[in-house]
């Protein structure tokens, strides 16, 4: 898999650190990478399942990204 390199606050990959300790997740990147794709898939299904046009979809998901949510 293809790797890109995110930066975060530190304060962030602290508590994702100790979440990840508290759980007993042995990788901390690999716990941010499941959160994140789970946040992301709710996000799409919030995004399809409101009725929203293809047109309205495109600029939620613009500004999504734009934000670094996506």
């Amino acid at each position: 898999m293809e790797s890109v390199q995110v930066l975060i606050p530190k304060s962030l990959y602290t508590r994702v650190e100790k979440l990840c300790k508290e759980i007993s997740c042995e990788d901390v990147n690999e716990l941010l990478v499941r959160l994140l794709r789970e946040r992301v898939s709710e996000v799409e299904e919030e995004i399809f399942s409101a009725g929203v046009s293809e047109e309205e979809r495109e600029e939620i998901v613009k500004r999504l990204k734009e934000k670094g949510y996506l």
